[in-house]
């Protein structure tokens, strides 16, 4: 969207000065005695508003790039049937996008503006910028390939086979990463969990039986016993 960073400075410009203005119209109505709570507000509540619609902005750019991601080795097995087919690298990258768009959505959009600027300019120019705006690796090396190929001349569809494979390898290797450190992650919390719970159960008699002991005179026979050793030294 050509306006996105100026939407995003009119909803943090409006979560800052809308709280602002209405707890400081409570701060003028409010009894002394509430009015701190109404000042915290005039605080916090404005910080609040200035720092989430950052933070939503960055998760929801994260989960569209795990996406984009995601549909990569996809989006090559199908560009590559098409160039078997004899389309030209344009025309497979339009035919892409609209196959693609009912089940990745975020890359078919990027394939249809990186066919609509080809169109215009060069495709040199349409994958530069779509390496820009998506800045992982897979991208890359999928924008630097399609370039080298189409300057050097070489079979497109042997290139996207060979990178689909390697590409899906990546992903796999990555993935069985993070299921192998899962284990390790969450050791911590669940140690962090289960030990109150065992600590409770296995010392919960002790000290049960140690409560109605001192209750029941136990300080009595503790104080009895050393005076009787007292009196046999």
């Amino acid at each position: 969207q050509p306006h996105a960073w100026q939407n995003l400075s009119a909803i943090r410009y409006l979560a800052i000065i809308i709280p602002m203005l209405v707890f400081g119209i409570l701060l003028l109505f409010l009894p002394a005695n509430l009015e701190w709570i109404a000042a915290v507000l005039l605080i916090v509540v404005p910080v609040l508003g200035w720092a989430i619609p950052g933070m939503v902005l960055r998760s929801r750019a994260e989960e569209r790039v795990a996406q984009i991601e995601t549909a990569m080795p996809d989006m090559l097995d199908m560009m590559n049937m098409c160039v078997d087919q004899g389309l030209t690298v344009k025309a497979s990258l339009n035919r892409v996008s609209q196959d693609l768009a009912p089940v990745y959505p975020a890359l078919a959009e990027e394939l249809h503006i990186v066919h609509e600027q080809a169109e215009i300019g060069t495709l040199r120019h349409a994958l530069e910028n779509f390496a820009k705006r998506i800045d992982i690796p897979p991208v890359q090396s999928f924008c630097s390939l399609l370039i080298q190929t189409e300057e050097m001349g070489t079979n497109v569809a042997t290139s996207l086979e060979e990178h689909s494979d390697t590409m899906r390898n990546t992903l796999r290797q990555r993935a069985d990463e993070q299921a192998n450190s899962a284990a390790f992650k969450l050791l911590f919390p669940t140690v962090l969990c289960l030990m109150p719970a065992v600590y409770m159960i296995l010392l919960g008699p002790a000290i049960v039986e140690l409560s109605e002991f001192f209750t029941t005179g136990g300080f009595d026979l503790i104080q009895s016993g050393q005076n009787a050793i007292q009196n046999l030294q």
